[in-house]
C-alpha cells in the first residue's frame, strides 16, 4: 500500500474526487456559478501543452529502426481494442443489462489512443523503453484526432445506437484543441531552452492536476444532473467489474501476444504500459464534442454519463499499473 501511495500519489487523490463533488456538486457543475466548461478546456489545454514540452524530438528519428513495436501499438489500440469492445458490447455488456449510455462510454473509450505521459513514467519506473513508449503514444494521439471520430462514427452504428455521428466536424475540433497547444508546448522547448528540461519533472503534477480537475467537473455534472443518483447501484457495480475486467483482458492479452512476437523485456514493459491504456484528455475532448457532432438532440444530456466508462477505466488502469510496477520492481513479474 505505501508503494502503490509513493508511486502514484495522485491516483489516491482521484479516488477522493468524487466524495468531494458529490459533497457539493454545484459548485463545480458546468451550470453552476463559475464557468467550470472553461476551466475544463483550460485543464485539457494544459495537459497537451505539457505533453508537447516533453515530446523529445530526437527520439522521433528513431521510429524507422522499431517500426514493429510501434506497428505493434498502433495495431492494439486502433484495430484489435476497438473490435473486441464491440464484441463485449454485443455479447456481455447488452445481456447483463448495462445502459445504453454506459455502452456508447466503452465504445468511446476503445476508440482512444493510449496515454501520453503515465505510459512514459511507467515503462521507465518499470525498466522498460520508455523511449519507444513515448513514441508510441506520440504518434497514437496525433493519429487519434483522424482515426478516433471515423472509428467512433463506424463502430456506434453497428452497435445500433442510432446516433449519427459526424466525423469530419470531430476532426476539425479535436486538431485545432489538440495541435495547437501540442505545437505551442514543443515550440517552448527552443523558447525556454534549458528550463524545459529542468522543470520537466513538475510537468506530471500540471497533467495529473489537470486530470484531477476534468474528473472534478464530470463528477459535479452526473451529482447535479442526479445521473449517478438515478442510475442503479448494480448498475454502477457492472460497470466498474466491467472495466476492471476488460482492462486485465487486454493487459494480459498484450502481454501473451508481445511474447510470441518475440519482443524483448525492455519492449514488453513499454507494450503492457502502452497498449491497454487509454488517455482520459483526449476522451473527454472527444466527449464534449460529440453535441457539435451528432444529430440526437438528448445527447447533451448524456454526455457526463458517457464520461463515467473512461473515469472507471482511468481508476483501473491507474491502480492496477501501480501494482504490476511494485511486481516489476520486485522481479516477481518479467524477472529475466
Amino acid at each position: 500500500m505505501r508503494t502503490f501511495i509513493q508511486t502514484s500519489p495522485f491516483t489516491v487523490f482521484l479516488l477522493i474526487v468524487p466524495f468531494i463533488a458529490w459533497i457539493y456538486p454545484e459548485l463545480g457543475s458546468s451550470h453552476g456559478p463559475f464557468p467550470m466548461s472553461i476551466v475544463r478546456d483550460s485543464a485539457i489545454f494544459m495537459i497537451f501543452f505539457v505533453n508537447g514540452c516533453t515530446i523529445d524530438r530526437r527520439v522521433l528519428f528513431q521510429i524507422p529502426r522499431k517500426w514493429g513495436l510501434f506497428a505493434y501499438i498502433h495495431l492494439f489500440s486502433f484495430v484489435f481494442f476497438p473490435l473486441l469492445v464491440l464484441v463485449f458490447n454485443i455479447g456481455i455488456y447488452d445481456r447483463i443489462g448495462l445502459p445504453e449510455e454506459f455502452s456508447m462510454g466503452t465504445l468511446i473509450l476503445a476508440c482512444l489512443p493510449v496515454t501520453m505521459t503515465s505510459c512514459v513514467v511507467l515503462a521507465s519506473m518499470g525498466g522498460g523503453d520508455h523511449t519507444s513508449a513515448l513514441i508510441g503514444a506520440v504518434t497514437t494521439n496525433f493519429l487519434a484526432i483522424v482515426v478516433s471520430p471515423v472509428l467512433l462514427g463506424i463502430i456506434s452504428g453497428i452497435d445500433g445506437f442510432g446516433m449519427e455521428v459526424i466525423p469530419f466536424t470531430l476532426i476539425f475540433r479535436l486538431a485545432y484543441m489538440v495541435l495547437i497547444p501540442v505545437f505551442l508546448g514543443y515550440s517552448a522547448q527552443k523558447i525556454l531552452g534549458q528550463y524545459t528540461d529542468k522543470y520537466k519533472r513538475y510537468f506530471n503534477t500540471v497533467n495529473a492536476t489537470g486530470i484531477a480537475i476534468i474528473c472534478y467537473i464530470v463528477f459535479c455534472d452526473n451529482f447535479v444532473n442526479h445521473d449517478i443518483m438515478m442510475c442503479p447501484k448494480k448498475h454502477m457495480l457492472y460497470l466498474f467489474l466491467c472495466m476492471w475486467g476488460q482492462y486485465l483482458f487486454f493487459l494480459g492479452m498484450s502481454y501473451w501476444t508481445a511474447k510470441k512476437i518475440n519482443f524483448s523485456r525492455e519492449e514488453i514493459i513499454a507494450i503492457i504500459f502502452s497498449a491497454p491504456q487509454k488517455t482520459l484528455g483526449m476522451g473527454i475532448l472527444l466527449i464534449t464534442n460529440l453535441t457539435a457532432a451528432s444529430s440526437s438532440p438528448l445527447l447533451e444530456e448524456k454526455l457526463a454519463l458517457y464520461a463515467l466508462p473512461l473515469l472507471m477505466y482511468h481508476y483501473v488502469q491507474l491502480m492496477t499499473s501501480s501494482g504490476l510496477l511494485f511486481l516489476l520492481k520486485k522481479k516477481v513479474f518479467l524477472s529475466s
